[in-house]
Parts: structure tokens; sequence; C-alpha cells
């Protein structure tokens, strides 16, 4: 783990959005860490999604399964995606997706929301 500036955090950020890497912040309460994203967000003139991690269900980031068929007859359990996710159509197709309060999320949520940060997908998102 290494500090920074604020405005070097900015660069940072600036930097991974062009890259496609995640950023993971981590710092004292009252430092700007939430206020740092939606500044960027402002500048680049993209739309930022704020989620409060620690206000999840495991579920509420995974979805709900929904009973499928396929013509043979045969039934599979595929994964109604959550519509607070990013979408082109409705939020365009650059953005930041912030995930904020994290280590205070339960194991589970924080498990359904490193594979969407990892994996860069979730169920059928």
């Amino acid at each position: 783990m290494q500090s920074t500036s604020p405005s070097n955090l900015m660069r940072q950020i600036k930097r991974n959005i062009s890259t496609g890497d995640p950023t993971m912040v981590w710092g004292s309460p009252g430092i700007g860490k939430s206020d740092i994203p939606r500044q960027v967000a402002k500048e680049l003139e993209i739309g930022i999604l704020d989620f409060r991690a620690n206000l999840f269900d495991p579920v509420d980031v995974r979805g709900i399964p929904y009973l499928c068929q396929k013509e043979s007859g045969d039934r599979y359990t595929s994964w109604a995606v959550p519509d607070v996710f990013p979408i082109v159509e409705r939020d365009g197709s650059r953005g930041i997706l912030f995930i904020d309060e994290f280590p205070t999320a339960p194991p589970a949520t924080q498990n359904a929301f490193l594979q969407l940060l990892l994996d860069k997908q979730i169920g059928n998102y």
C-alpha cells in the first residue's frame, strides 16, 4: 500500500479508467475517498453509480435466480441481472462504478462484489 495525494489519486483513477483497471482506495475517514471519484467523473463528463456495499445483500449483487426451460424440456436456473448495475442504453458506454464502504460489507457481499471487480462479470451481467 502506498500513500498518495488527492491530485495523484485523481490521475491514477483516470489512468485506470483508460486501461480498464479497477482502483482500490483505502484510508481514514474524511480524507476525500468518496469525493475524488465524483470529481473525476465530473471532469471526464461521465456518469458515476455509487454503491454503498454495506447496504447490499449478496442477492442484491448477484441477482435473483429464475427458472428457464430449453426446447428439449431440460430446465436450468439463470440469474436476473440487478437493474442497479450500469446499462449502456440508460447510463452510457463509459462511467465509474463506485463501490464505497466495501470493508464494512458482510463477507458474502464482499465476495459477490469481488467477482464483479476481478472477473468483470457476475452471473449474466
